[in-house]
């Protein structure tokens, strides 16, 4: 049970080192504003979290029978703390970057409206200017 403790929680500290980045990443794209790579590296986020739902599921199913003296015994409490507290500030740091990136793509949501706008307004204007009737 400890191997499998251990493997488990690892790999989702991994994970969410992974979503750290994938997160950084899209900061990087969207200040660039290079929406095809925000598209993909978001793509790839969502797929990281469904990863890290699954490994944390399974790591509470894992504990979910096992009594507090069992985990002492076997070491694991105090693994489980460290997981529980480096996992929490993970997620954290995370949230942090998912305002940025919101921030990011609604000044580009901004900056497309008005784009889309300009366009639909000068269309409008060389409508009243159809020469295609004149001999």
């Amino acid at each position: 049970m400890f191997d499998r403790a251990s493997y488990l929680i690892m790999r989702h500290l991994e994970f969410l080192n992974l979503l750290c980045e994938v997160s950084r990443l899209i900061i990087k794209y969207a200040a660039k504003q290079d929406v095809d790579r925000v598209s993909l590296e978001s793509v790839n986020r969502d797929k990281i979290i469904s990863i890290l739902i699954g490994f944390h599921d399974q790591i509470n199913q894992l504990f979910k029978n096992t009594a507090k003296e069992n985990l002492k015994s076997l070491g694991l409490d105090e693994i489980l703390k460290t997981w529980a507290r480096e996992s929490e500030e993970k997620i954290e740091y995370v949230q942090a970057l998912d305002i940025q990136i919101l921030e990011l793509l609604n000044q580009e949501k901004q900056k497309t409206k008005e784009d889309i706008q300009n366009v639909y307004l000068n269309r409008r204007k060389l409508s009243g200017y159809n020469l295609s009737n004149v001999k």
